[in-house]
């Protein structure tokens, strides 16, 4: 065999290995960091170690996991790295049955709080405070009854255009 045809096969395997490598489901971040690190091959990969990764831009903790756990599938791992082994589906799927359960019980709780308020507002009635200056809110009513303007009342009062919409509002609320 020529060597230049050993070369084309190795390079065609290697090829063939990072496609298989890169049907892993990446972030869109880790296949960005992969081409702009120019890392084309997975024996390229393998080489590299965890240090030298991480200087890369947009690498983080979860793209080196992405990795590891790729890198795992093919029983490989980073230089100097034994290979991953993700925790084992059974205590995955207990802390996440826990997780629910817990779940179920907040929502319960808060359910609960939901009634206890509502029972606590129908056993007190509401009690509004007299307003603190009568005569003056009973001017500003009628006045805001002729030009339907907060802003322009609230300049003749000298009160804030927020006060006059509260005083249209509880005058508006007492007479119902």
């Amino acid at each position: 065999m020529q060597p230049e045809k050993v070369d084309e096969t190795a390079k065609k395997l290697q090829s063939e290995q990072w496609k298989c490598f890169t049907e892993f489901p990446f972030s869109q971040r880790t296949l960005n960091c992969f081409s702009s690190a120019e890392i084309c091959s997975v024996e390229r990969l393998t080489k590299m170690t965890a240090q030298q990764m991480q200087k890369f831009r947009n690498i983080g903790r979860s793209g080196m996991m992405e990795i590891r756990l790729a890198l795992a599938r093919i029983n490989l791992s980073l230089q100097g790295e034994p290979i991953y082994n993700p925790p084992e589906p059974s205590e995955t799927d207990s802390l996440k049955s826990r997780l629910g359960i817990l779940e179920q019980k907040r929502d319960e709780i808060l359910v609960r709080i939901q009634q206890l308020k509502s029972q606590i507002m129908a056993q007190r009635p509401l009690k509004r405070k007299p307003p603190k200056n009568p005569e003056r809110d009973y001017q500003l009513f009628a006045r805001w009854k002729q030009v339907r303007d907060y802003e322009v009342v609230a300049h003749e009062f000298g009160v804030s255009s927020k006060k006059v919409r509260s005083v249209v509002q509880n005058r508006a609320a007492q007479r119902q």
